[in-house]
């Protein structure tokens, strides 16, 4: 039998379906239901079927008109599944919403499978059972149904409403983190239902991404290839417009978006400086110079025989590293004790070289007494490891 509807008196008339499958309870439940909305005529062709997927009542349908027209995404499988539309429809209608459509046809349209398609449906549920507690304050909220499937028990996603079959471990731990970073805009009243939904429609392009990338399941190239590319390119569409309403109800969501990028953004940072501050070769011993450019000018021989190194640079620059966030400094050190220092050390070190007794090398000559010695290959140092309680304990 066809399961096209039957239309006149909205108190007995019921699809085909449901009085072949529901029998005697989906006789009680009116399939063809008429009310208003914003001053205008509506109807439900299916609420036997609408009323059994997301309990509903005929006073009801007001308000979950408007929860399922949060994403147009849920506005269309309900309208096209259910039959939801004004009783006298709008210039310009598309003929494919004058008449309810079946779940097959709905899946062969849109491309997804029997699960795929209750999942979406669940998302509708989700914005329903948001709105549902502003309309009936007085009704207690029936306990969100607990479907069979990997983890559907986390309490996590059951405190945020969020009732989802996963295939994997792996999905649920990605989609538990993401719940995490969504918890704040879960907090808000006015953006719990976008939120909800963003997740949800994030969750399915995960899915969507991996089914793309799996080639045993999902050929390059074949029809249904394309028809999940089409459905993933659409819902990133989607995704993208329910994050510009977030941003346009909760402001601050995007700087808590950045807030965990930019605290990776730190924590590489840091790293990067710790593995390059711990390397043997990259320290500034003196503040200015590294170990090797120090041994460097402090190299001696019989054609210069005073050392390059200038003690007085290093001390000006360290005293201007002190005060480096001081737009009013000026240094105190004046030029004559500046040239005390480097004669300081230049006498000192001299006389530290006599007293060694070594011979100054005569790059001019032949043989070993012509060369400087051989600078440290601090490269073979041991890079220190990351910073522990035990290392610290240690130390």
């Amino acid at each position: 039998m066809s399961d096209q509807l039957q239309f006149g008196d909205p108190g007995v008339q019921t699809s085909a379906g449901a009085r072949g499958t529901e029998g005697t309870k989906a006789s009680s439940v009116p399939a063809l239901v008429e009310f208003e909305r914003e001053g205008a005529k509506w109807r439900c062709a299916r609420f036997d079927l609408l009323a059994a997927e997301f309990e509903l009542t005929p006073g009801d349908l007001p308000a979950f008109t408007e929860a399922a027209q949060v994403t147009e995404r849920g506005w269309l499988l309900a309208r096209r599944l259910f039959g939801i539309q004004p009783m006298v429809p709008p210039l310009g209608t598309p003929i494919e919403d004058l008449r309810p459509w079946s779940r097959v046809e709905l899946q062969d349209s849109l491309g997804l499978t029997r699960n795929q398609l209750a999942q979406e449906l669940g998302a509708v549920r989700g914005s329903w059972r948001a709105l549902r507690p502003r309309t009936e304050p007085a009704a207690p909220e029936a306990p969100p149904p607990k479907p069979g499937g990997l983890f559907s028990e986390d309490e996590l996603l059951e405190r945020h409403g969020l009732v989802v079959k996963f295939g994997s471990s792996a999905e649920r731990t990605w989609f538990c983190q993401r719940v995490r970073d969504y918890e704040k805009i879960l907090a808000e009243k006015f953006a719990t239902v976008l939120a909800r939904n963003a997740l949800l429609t994030e969750l399915r392009i995960y899915q969507l991404d991996t089914l793309l990338n799996d080639t045993e399941k999902c050929k390059p190239g074949d029809k249904s290839w394309h028809e999940n590319l089409k459905v993933r390119q659409t819902m990133a569409e989607q995704y993208q417009k329910l994050l510009d309403q977030i941003k346009t109800l909760c402001p601050w969501a995007g700087a808590i978006a950045g807030k965990y990028a930019f605290a990776g953004a730190i924590a590489d940072i840091t790293k990067g400086i710790q593995a390059y501050k711990s390397r043997g070769d990259t320290a500034l011993i003196d503040g200015m110079c590294m170990l090797t450019e120090v041994l460097v000018d402090c190299r001696v021989s019989v054609q210069a025989p005073e050392p390059p190194y200038r003690a007085d640079i290093r001390v000006f620059v360290a005293e201007a590293k002190a005060h480096l966030w001081d737009y009013t400094w000026q240094s105190k050190l004046e030029l004559p004790a500046l040239r005390h220092v480097q004669a300081g050390w230049k006498q000192g070190f001299l006389a530290a070289a006599e007293a060694d007794g070594k011979k100054l090398p005569d790059l001019a000559a032949e043989g070993p007494d012509s060369e400087h010695d051989d600078l440290p290959d601090l490269t073979r140092l041991a890079p220190a490891q990351p910073m522990t309680k035990e290392t610290n304990d240690k130390k």
